[in-house]
């Protein structure tokens, strides 16, 4: 998820497109654009590139827009890094062949990579096969390796600093964005200093139906490692919780938290805190996550819904927050 940014889904100009294909494919030249849907903070095209002997090669581009650039400049760079070191790990994921971090080419920092099989959906009706394998996928991630790699670099690392801006006062922007976020942060604050955290493992950051990519039922990618890091597991699992409940509705948050601990062998703790912390993120901005939703899941979700929703699990969150309710 990120910042609202129309101009980054617009298709590049022609002639640098011309220019990427030649560098892809040396002697290749572009045969087809195409925009993929979703992406918020990033715009993502299809490419098809035609080699000189006729083969056809598929990439995806993905050119981050000026938020992401001005604030977070090693985006670019870090997914690159994740991406490679997801090559030699059973999670699904694309394989990078191009970056230019500097905006050399775009004008803003961007990278190519290889196109997985597949196309984004959301929950079908009978889910008991995909949320199996949608868990599975997020387990696979947090078993990747990470000691001794590139991982042990990734910043920001999701809880370094934690303890220090929870004892700051809530950014302004969270507190515009929702009536009980002050609540939120003074849940999140007292419950921090007794969160049993393991690993850190590397975890997606950013982790929805819309991430993955699914051909014939079988989940064949997992796309976006933009936010990547290192932290505790339930960073993902809250999160995960959170956007489903939004985007769904209904028990499919649950059901995916219960497939998750089956196929981890793990018991979510202290899931008040990791809910919250994963509606915090949405406070701020969550109704620019409509397109996105909209584009994997029912057409018919409105800010209306979103909104009514969202009140709901910041209330149903901060009970379970309250004193003697326990750590599960």
């Amino acid at each position: 998820m990120g910042h609202l940014d129309d101009t980054v889904h617009q298709p590049p100009d022609r002639e640098l497109l011309r220019a990427l294909a030649a560098e892809l494919v040396p002697g290749g030249r572009l045969a087809g654009v195409r925009a993929l849907k979703g992406g918020i903070s990033q715009g993502t095209h299809r490419l098809e590139v035609a080699a000189r002997d006729g083969e056809r090669r598929r990439f995806v581009l993905r050119r981050f827009n000026d938020w992401c650039a001005a604030h977070d400049p090693t985006v670019a760079v870090r997914e690159w890094g994740v991406l490679q070191e997801l090559g030699a790990s059973t999670v699904p994921a694309a394989q990078p062949v191009w970056l230019d971090a500097a905006g050399r080419l775009f004008g803003r920092p961007a990278l190519a990579t290889t196109l997985l099989p597949g196309r984004g959906r959301h929950i079908p009706r009978r889910a008991g096969a995909w949320m199996r394998q949608f868990a599975e996928a997020l387990v696979a991630i947090h078993t990747v390796p990470a000691a001794g790699t590139r991982l042990e670099v990734l910043l920001p690392n999701a809880e370094l600093g934690r303890a220090t801006r929870l004892a700051e006062d809530p950014p302004t922007k969270h507190v515009q964005g929702h009536a009980r976020a002050r609540e939120v942060w003074a849940a999140l604050r007292h419950l921090w200093p007794g969160v049993e955290r393991d690993g850190p493992v590397l975890v997606h950051g950013d982790y929805w139906p819309g991430n993955t990519l699914w051909q014939r039922r079988r989940l064949t990618g997992v796309v976006d490692w933009e936010m990547a890091g290192l932290a505790s597991r339930g960073y993902d699992v809250g999160y995960t919780h959170m956007d489903l409940s939004l985007s769904v509705g209904g028990s499919a948050a649950d059901q995916f938290v219960a497939a998750y601990e089956r196929a981890a062998g793990w018991t979510l703790r202290d899931r008040a805190f990791w809910q919250l912390l994963g509606v915090w993120r949405a406070l701020a901005d969550w109704w620019e996550w409509l397109p996105g939703w909209q584009a994997f899941g029912p057409s018919d979700l409105t800010t209306e819904i979103i909104g009514s929703r969202l009140d709901a699990y910041v209330e149903s969150a901060l009970r379970a927050a309250e004193p003697g309710r326990g750590r599960t």
